[in-house]
């Protein structure tokens, strides 16, 4: 998406706010029911997005990125409960960092493959959209089965 919108670096950014901002929440306690539905709910929500090539405002978009980033953040939150203060800084700055790194080189590699002249930007997009959909399947079947 971050393509899409030619944001390669902010939309990242803005999401990776929002799961340091979920990971918070989860750790001071603070409850976020169907937080695992929800994961599932922004990924169908991205790979239509991605799949339809649709063309979002940015303040929408960038809204979108940081609501779901809260609620990947929080599951991340999961792991580090209970943690005292310096593991819990570094785990924080650690998955922020990676992620955003993440981020940016696959929307770079979005753009280079899109960017070659016997692959279409569509073709890319629609495929990126349905390998997303199916990630976002198999989350669905997760929850469905573990309850």
């Amino acid at each position: 998406m971050a393509h899409l919108a030619g944001r390669i670096a902010l939309l990242p950014l803005l999401f990776v706010a929002g799961t340091v901002l979920g990971c918070f929440m989860h750790i001071q306690g603070h409850d976020l029911p169907l937080s695992e539905l929800l994961i599932a709910v922004t990924i169908v929500v991205a790979a239509g997005i991605i799949g339809t090539l649709a063309r979002i405002p940015i303040v929408i978009l960038g809204s979108l990125f940081v609501l779901a980033g809260v609620f990947h953040g929080y599951a991340y939150g999961e792991s580090i409960v209970g943690a005292e203060t310096a593991p819990l800084a570094a785990y924080m700055i650690g998955f922020g960092v990676i992620q955003y790194c993440i981020a940016v080189a696959s929307g770079t590699a979005v753009r280079m493959i899109a960017g070659r002249a016997n692959v279409s930007e569509t073709l890319v997009m629609r495929l990126a959209g349905g390998g997303m959909a199916l990630v976002a399947a198999v989350a669905f079947v997760n929850i469905a089965l573990v309850g």
